[in-house]
């Protein structure tokens, strides 16, 4: 298609698609897993927390997704039996999610498919490259707040 060209020289419009070719290989990575790749960081979140709670909102602003994603999440893996929600403690309105037995025994083969993938990452990328990239992606996420004015 002739948008190509545009899309190819786009910094913003490369930073999505890459981000979606990423998500759809670690998902289809995460698949003998039954697991999508923000239901693995979900779970793996969980289980690095106090107790292995935490509250919905509390992940949406950590992966930087919509709320009602979450909340798709949380139901896909409560039907897996991975994690529960209870109320909260402090807010009668608000509930929190814990993971379950089943959940918490797979967390250690998430974290480890996450650990290799950072690790291979680093190797062939290099940990200077891969950090000087991380800097670069801050400053397009820092830029693209401001307006456009046409």
């Amino acid at each position: 298609m002739k948008i190509e060209a545009f899309l190819s020289q786009s910094p913003s419009f490369q930073t999505v698609i890459t981000g979606n070719l990423i998500f759809s290989a670690v998902s289809s990575d995460l698949k003998d897993l039954n697991l999508g790749m923000f239901e693995a960081l979900t779970l793996s979140a969980l289980f690095f927390e106090k107790d292995r709670t935490a509250r919905p909102m509390d992940l949406k602003d950590a992966f930087g997704i919509p709320k009602a994603n979450i909340s798709h999440i949380i139901r896909s893996l409560e039907k897996k039996k991975l994690l529960k929600r209870s109320s909260a403690a402090n807010d009668a309105r608000g509930y929190e999610i814990t993971l379950t037995n089943k959940g918490e025994q797979l967390c250690p083969q998430i974290i480890s498919y996450f650990d290799k993938l950072q690790r291979r990452l680093e190797k062939d990328l290099g940990e200077k490259e891969l950090d000087m990239f991380l800097a670069v992606m801050q400053d397009l996420a820092t830029l693209h707040p401001r307006k456009v004015r046409t």
